[in-house]
């Protein structure tokens, strides 16, 4: 049940709301599992339990090829829709003013009223001036880094190992868009991972970890384009 449908990056998402002045976030109530299998696909999502074989009618979560299949679904329910994008299930509209926005909005309600899908309305935040949404604060003049993260990263103590310094790095690239300088910041973190290279936390390694928490802590924004 391999399913290679690529999920898309922030970048691309971004893009798509890029202009937009408020936006709306769907929340869909059970996601995954408001998408039904075929009976070729059932029989591997056939599961052993103490009360005999189970065989899951719905796509479960934690299946590998979950995330591909679902967000191919709604990469085509909202396929030729303006001001929409989506990230699997959380979903974001927009508008350059507040007639386009809900014109957009309506649009997208009926897809997902063609596609069968249900939202958990209580759950949805309608005409915001601004969202967290992908780990950014978006509104009208772009987007920044969500400070909840900002703060996590700011406060995190110096790897003491690879795995740490690979964990601090994805972190740090996800964001590295906002900083300018990020491949020379993070060389002497990267020559660490090198292939052969032992472990040793330098002076310059310090260094290089601490500037780029302070250059990330910096007020940053950038447009959506």
């Amino acid at each position: 049940m391999q399913h290679q449908h690529p999920l898309p990056t922030p970048d691309d998402i971004f893009a798509k709301l890029n202009g937009g002045t408020t936006f709306t976030q769907i929340d869909f109530a059970d996601a995954y599992l408001q998408v039904e299998v075929d009976d070729e696909a059932k029989e591997l999502l056939t599961i052993n339990t103490h009360r005999g074989l189970l065989r899951y009618n719905r796509l479960p979560f934690g299946v590998k090829s979950a995330p591909g299949i679902f967000q191919q679904i709604i990469d085509s329910m909202i396929c030729g829709l303006e001001g929409c994008a989506a990230y699997l299930d959380d979903v974001i509209v927009t508008g350059r003013n507040i007639e386009e926005h809900v014109a957009n909005l309506e649009a997208l309600f009926k897809r997902i009223s063609d596609y069968g899908f249900r939202v958990r309305i209580e759950k949805c935040n309608f005409l915001m001036p601004q969202l967290l949404y992908l780990g950014n604060i978006i509104d009208a003049t772009g987007r920044r880094p969500d400070p909840a993260k900002i703060e996590v990263i700011r406060k995190m103590p110096h790897p003491t190992d690879i795995a740490q310094v690979r964990s601090f790095l994805g972190m740090l690239n996800y964001y590295g868009h906002f900083i300018s300088e990020m491949r020379q910041l993070r060389a002497p973190l990267d020559d660490l991972l090198k292939k052969n290279v032992p472990f040793e936390w330098s002076a310059e390694c310090q260094d290089a970890f601490q500037r780029a928490k302070d250059v990330l802590s910096r007020p940053t924004h950038r447009s959506m384009g």
